[in-house]
C-alpha cells in the first residue's frame, strides 16, 4: 500500500553519542508497483530528553504528594473536584470515580458541603490563602479537626482552579494548651511533617528556638525580642519561645 509509516529508532553518530531519530517513510508507487521510499529523517534526541525529565520530575513529585500525610486537591471554579491525591483517597475511601468531576454537595453532608463552599468563595474572592479549621467525621464515623488551606492557582491551559491541602490536627486540639492559643505550633508541626523531616518541635533559628529532633531537649531558650517579634507576627504572637513544646 502507500500508507506512510513513524519509526523511532536509536542510532550512534561519528562522534560516539547516541541519538534518537524519528523517520517516517512512504513507498512511491508507480503503475501499480513500489518504485522507491520516500523517507523524512528528524532528530529528536533534545525532545526526547525532556520528556523523560518531566516524566521523572511527575513521577517524583507525585510520590511526595501521595505518601505524605497532607490530603491534597484541586477543584475548577463550579467546585467541581478535578484531582485528590492517595492520602485524600484513603482518608475517605473513594476512588477516582467515586469523586471526580463530583462537588462538595455530592460528596458530604449539607453542613459539610455549606461550610467548604464558604471557604472556597472566600479564597475565590480574595485571591489569597485561607486558612481554615474544619470539623468533619471520615469513614469510619469518627470526628476529626483538620486545617485546610486553600489557594486560587491556574493550570497549563491559564483556566482557574482552587487547590487545598488539609492536616489533621485532632490530637494537637485534644491537648490542653500550656499557655494560649500557639498558632504557630501546629504550623510548624505540619510544615515539618510535611517534609518528611520528623522534627515537629523545630521553630526559625531565628527566634533562639531549636530542639533537638530525638530528645526534644532545648539548645537555647532566648526570648523574643520586640523588633523579633515584628519580624515574625505569626509565630511570635503567641509567644512561641513558651509554647512550642
Amino acid at each position: 500500500g502507500s500508507t506512510s509509516r513513524d519509526y523511532e529508532l536509536r542510532i550512534r553518530s561519528r562522534s560516539g553519542d547516541f541519538l534518537i531519530g524519528s523517520f517516517r517513510v512512504a513507498p512511491q508507487v508507480q503503475d501499480g508497483m513500489v518504485v522507491g521510499i520516500l523517507g523524512i529523517a528528524r532528530d529528536v534526541t533534545e525532545r526526547k530528553r525532556i520528556e523523560e525529565a518531566l516524566k521523572t520530575s511527575e513521577a517524583r513529585f507525585r510520590a511526595f504528594v501521595d505518601n505524605g500525610p497532607a490530603l491534597a486537591f484541586i477543584k475548577d471554579e463550579n467546585g467541581r473536584y478535578l484531582y485528590a491525591n492517595k492520602s485524600w483517597e484513603r482518608c475517605f475511601k473513594r476512588g477516582k470515580a467515586d469523586w471526580y468531576g463530583k462537588t462538595d454537595e455530592d460528596l458530604w453532608s449539607a453542613e459539610v458541603a455549606c461550610a467548604c463552599h464558604q471557604s472556597d468563595q472566600q479564597a475565590w474572592e480574595t485571591g489569597k490563602p485561607i486558612e481554615t479549621e474544619e470539623k468533619a467525621s471520615d469513614e469510619d464515623g469518627r470526628l476529626q479537626v483538620r486545617w485546610v488551606l486553600r489557594f486560587p492557582l491556574e493550570d497549563v491551559g491559564g483556566k482557574r482552579c482552587l487547590g487545598g491541602i488539609a492536616i489533621d490536627i485532632t490530637e494537637r486540639k485534644h491537648r490542653k494548651p500550656r499557655c494560649g492559643p500557639a498558632r504557630s505550633d501546629w504550623i510548624w508541626r505540619c510544615a515539618a511533617r510535611l517534609m518528611g523531616c520528623g522534627m515537629v518541635d523545630r521553630c526559625p533559628t531565628s527566634l533562639g528556638i531549636l530542639r533537638e529532633p530525638r530528645s526534644g531537649t532545648r539548645r537555647d531558650s532566648k526570648p523574643c525580642s520586640g523588633s523579633m517579634r515584628q519580624s515574625f507576627p505569626t509565630c511570635c504572637r503567641a509567644g512561641c519561645c513558651d509554647c512550642i513544646r
